[in-house]
């Protein structure tokens, strides 16, 4: 990732997908031999989300089986083992494909990073450091654009020529 100018990384994960620096973030992903690289500017942030994708159903596989090995007790004496040994194995699978994700969402495009590329053991912290960043960025970026949009204003010289409306007015009354 080549730095923009004036420019800085804030956080770097250790296998260097993820980068949050002063003026955007951007994620990198491989999935399949295909590569996607992710990346918008801090002003563009719309929300952060920290969430749990589960796979349900793995847990219906797991009531399909215990129930079917109950009532297939009937007809065979080991159908329970057999019932409870594959919704053991479903209840294994559902939990170990659990995912922690941090979703970083712009008004066009999500980076979804799971939560063992951070690192660190509480996610908040990245939140905290991304929302600081954003609020720094949106200060600078603010104060330029306020110095930008004033006008030039002219000293006001009090000593100039009456308008001509005073000169109008002093007519009206009589005045020279």
């Amino acid at each position: 990732m080549k730095i923009l100018p004036g420019e800085r990384v804030l956080f770097e994960s250790k296998s260097e997908k993820l980068v949050l620096t002063t003026h955007r973030i951007r994620f990198e992903s491989r999935t399949l031999g295909k590569r996607r690289v992710t990346s918008f500017m801090l002003e563009e942030i719309a929300s952060c989300d920290l969430i749990s994708r589960i796979h349900p159903s793995f847990l219906v596989v797991a009531v399909i089986f215990g129930a079917g090995g109950f009532y297939l007790v009937r007809y065979v004496d080991f159908a329970w083992a057999i019932g409870l040994a594959f919704t053991a194995l479903s209840l294994i699978a559902f939990l170990a494909t659990i995912e922690r994700i941090l979703l970083v969402s712009s008004s066009g495009s999500v980076i979804s990073v799971p939560l063992a590329e951070l690192g660190e053991d509480d996610p908040t912290l990245f939140i905290d450091d991304l929302e600081v960043a954003k609020n720094t960025r949106y200060l600078s970026t603010r104060v330029v654009q306020q110095a930008q949009a004033q006008p030039k204003t002219e000293s006001l010289d009090t000593r100039r020529e009456p308008t001509l409306a005073r000169t109008n007015f002093r007519n009206l009354e009589g005045g020279s």
